[in-house]
């Protein structure tokens, strides 16, 4: 059974693609082209699996939504997507990387590819580097003390060896499964309550369960992604991979230009 809950405070900023990560800062969104200029000296990571790829890319992973086409379309931003480099010295400056992390359904062996990535694969000189696990890492079974004991570790680590650099997502959701969703909140709660206050969590979770008109989508009483947002049911169409890619990047805008600690 599916019951609404009207938020309308959170519908006016995420239709404006406004910030989402960490506690709302009251300030309007920037105007998407001062936005990818403010980003155009930044060097970035995404290390994600399907669902980021229809962030970057839109539902049907074809380069006509999502980031990529943000991008193409708003040349002067200085913003473009590079594909699987090998290393640092392929990004130039306004690179937003592209890389898979892990493998589905083993979201400790996510965390340590990401920490590769960072030190070793990109030697430590990213401006920015977030990781986003999906919703299939995720069952009514899953250890989420387990996942948030090594993601705390990985993390901190992270953060102690590149202050202000890590970039945290929320857990992906699904428009049913009440069990799965309540653990994949459970995590996500986690991670806001824990990291929320240095502005740099894209809370993509949040954004999944607000429909176009701002209400909190419940199934069974648990969180669950917007019917509206998915094309089966977990995976992105392009309304909202491009609702949550205009998101994305006004967080980082406000990362980049306001140093959050």
């Amino acid at each position: 059974m599916r019951r609404i809950v009207t938020v309308a405070a959170i519908a006016a900023i995420a239709c404006a693609g406004g910030n989402t990560g960490g506690p709302a800062s009251g300030d309007p969104p920037a105007p998407l082209l001062e936005a990818l200029q403010g980003l155009s000296s930044k060097r970035q990571l995404l290390a994600h699996q399907s669902v980021g790829a229809n962030v970057l890319y839109g539902g049907a992973w074809d380069r006509s939504h999502g980031l990529f086409r943000l991008f193409a379309d708003n040349p002067a931003g200085g913003v473009r997507v590079v594909v699987e480099p090998a290393s640092l010295s392929a990004v130039a400056p306004g690179g937003w990387i592209d890389a898979e992390v892990g493998s589905n359904g083993d979201p400790l062996g996510k965390l340590d590819d990401f920490d590769a990535m960072v030190r070793t694969r990109f030697g430590g000189g990213l401006d920015y580097a977030a990781m986003k696990f999906c919703y299939v890492d995720f069952g009514s079974t899953t250890d989420v003390a387990g996942i948030w004991s090594r993601y705390q570790a990985v993390m901190d680590a992270l953060e102690a060896d590149f202050p202000g650099r890590i970039v945290h997502w929320t857990v992906p959701l699904r428009t049913t499964g009440a069990s799965a969703n309540r653990v994949r909140e459970q995590l996500s709660d986690l991670i806001r309550g824990k990291y929320g206050a240095t502005g740099r969590v894209f809370d993509f979770a949040d954004l999944e369960k607000h429909d176009a008109q701002g209400s909190l989508v419940l199934v069974d009483g648990v969180p669950a992604m917007a019917l509206e947002w998915s094309t089966d049911g977990g995976h992105l169409n392009d309304a909202f991979a491009d609702r949550a890619a205009r998101a994305y990047i006004e967080l980082m805008y406000r990362v980049a230009t306001r140093a959050a600690p």
